[in-house]
Parts: structure tokens; sequence; C-alpha cells
């Protein structure tokens, strides 16, 4: 049996969460697990996971977002463990999460599950939000990520070979979305979804993605993003040329925000608003 391990990163921000993201670790209905946290910041980290029978793991890390994850998937390739299941310290999870990914990734190098938005005091407000657009075995390559996003260090499960992947670390405000477009084009991967679980993806003030009405300052932020996320890339030689002349395109369209009507009938993917009102 594949030996796995749930990683989790943990900054002063998330304790507010760590009872429901150690309820969710204690409700999996498989128990074969051990947990890895990359520490940020916390004093006394330990205090916050006394959560026996699992075990438990702790690394200090600091840096920026970005370069957290780079360095803790290093960290992640150097450890005997087959396979690796993420969840954010402020999210939680379905209770079959990890059979689902343990089963998937028998096949399957990387592994990206469904989303249900909760708010912050845990209720539901938007359940199986990818599913919605996409079905069970849908395959997201990278080429499905050149100007949106639905894989990141929180629905994710990857095999311990693709951690070892080289990545750059650029300025990004979206570090998964550049942490995996890296990942899938340079190892030639394709992620397999699945909507038999679920990451309860918890919507608040402090995350930059997510689903939200689509304001004026929403669409600002978005096509910032994509603007650093193009760059980056550009700098590491892939070709975003077009992707940088559509952002452009809709912020000549922004100065007539208020003669516009955008309205989106289908749940975003993380990044994906602008492509609604290029035309």
């Amino acid at each position: 049996m594949m030996r796995i391990a749930v990683v989790s990163y943990f900054y002063p921000e998330a304790i507010p969460f760590v009872t429901q993201l150690i309820d969710a670790l204690q409700r999996q209905l498989d128990q074969d697990f051990e947990l890895i946290v990359f520490n940020d910041g916390v004093k006394d980290v330990k205090q916050y996971f006394q959560i026996d029978p699992i075990p438990v793991s702790f690394y200090e890390l600091s840096g920026s977002i970005a370069s957290i994850r780079i360095l803790s998937l290093r960290v992640l390739a150097q450890l005997k463990f087959d396979g690796y299941v993420f969840l954010d310290a402020d999210d939680s999870m379905s209770e079959n999460r990890v059979v689902v990914a343990r089963e998937l990734l028998t096949k399957h190098e990387v592994v990206v599950n469904d989303l249900t938005i909760i708010n912050e005091n845990g209720h539901i407000e938007l359940p199986s939000i990818w599913s919605s657009r996409i079905t069970e075995g849908f395959e997201v390559n990278s080429f499905f990520l050149n100007d949106k996003n639905i894989v990141g260090l929180g629905n994710t499960s990857i095999k311990r070979a693709v951690a070892s992947t080289f990545l750059t670390n650029r300025p990004v405000m979206a570090p998964d979305w550049y942490i995996f477009y890296q990942i899938l084009e340079k190892r030639n991967l394709i992620a397999i979804f699945t909507s038999r679980c679920q990451t309860w993806y918890r919507q608040h003030d402090s995350n930059i993605a997510g689903i939200r009405s689509i304001t004026k300052e929403r669409m600002e932020k978005v096509i910032k993003v994509k603007q650093m996320h193009f760059r980056a890339l550009e700098g590491e030689g892939y070709n975003f040329d077009d992707e940088l002349k559509k952002t452009e395109a809709c912020l000549k369209r922004m100065e007539k925000w208020h003669e516009m009507k955008v309205k989106v009938d289908v749940n975003p993917f993380w990044w994906e608003e602008t492509n609604f009102i290029y035309e």
C-alpha cells in the first residue's frame, strides 16, 4: 500500500482554523497517513497539533508564500512517502479525500479534486463548483492552465517524484498557479480531475483567489495577477504574448466599466473572469 502524508502549511493567521483542520484529519475514513506541517512563524507550533495517533512532523520555513511552497516540495522529494495530499491550514476536506487520493495516485501522477466553498465559520456557500463545469476524469494539462486555474496546493495530491520538479521562483501573486504550470509543462504531465472528494475551500478577505461577484476592483485584481503570472513564465522562456495582449485589451475596456454589463452564468475558474469580457 502507498505510504501517504497529508501536507499542510501553518502560519499565524491560520490559528483560528486549526480546530477544523484537525477535525477534518480525524474524520478521514482512511487513517493510515501521517501529517507534515510546514510552519511559517507560529511559535510553539506543536501545541496546536495534539492529534494522536496520527504521527506529525514539523519543518520550519520562512519567506514568501511561493518560496515556502517551492522549498517544501524540495523537502518532500527527499522523504520516503509515495504520495502527498495537500490541504491548506485554513481549509477542510471531505472524509473520503485520503481514500480517493490514495486510489487515484496508483494510476496518476497528479490528482486535482473538486472544491466546495465555505465561509469563515465553515458553513457551505457553494458546493462542488468545478464539477458544475467539468466531469470526472477530466484531463488538465498545461494548455488548460494558460489563462485560468483549478489546481492549487489545497485541492491537489501528487506522487513523490512530482515534488522533485525543478521550479523557479519569480514574483507572482498566484504561486500555486505558477508552480503547477511549471510542473505540468516540464514533466509533460496531465492532472486528473475528480469530483469524488472535496476540498472545503474557505472564502475570506485574505484569499486573492476565489468565487466572487465581478466588480471593477475584482477585475483589476485579476488582470494584475494574470500579468505578473504571464511575465514570470515568459521569464522562464514560455510564450505568453497572446495572453498579455488579451489582458491589455481588457484594461482598455475597463476604462468604460460604467458602460459595461458583465454577467457570468457559470462558476468561473480561478482568474478566468477576464475571459468573459474580451469580446
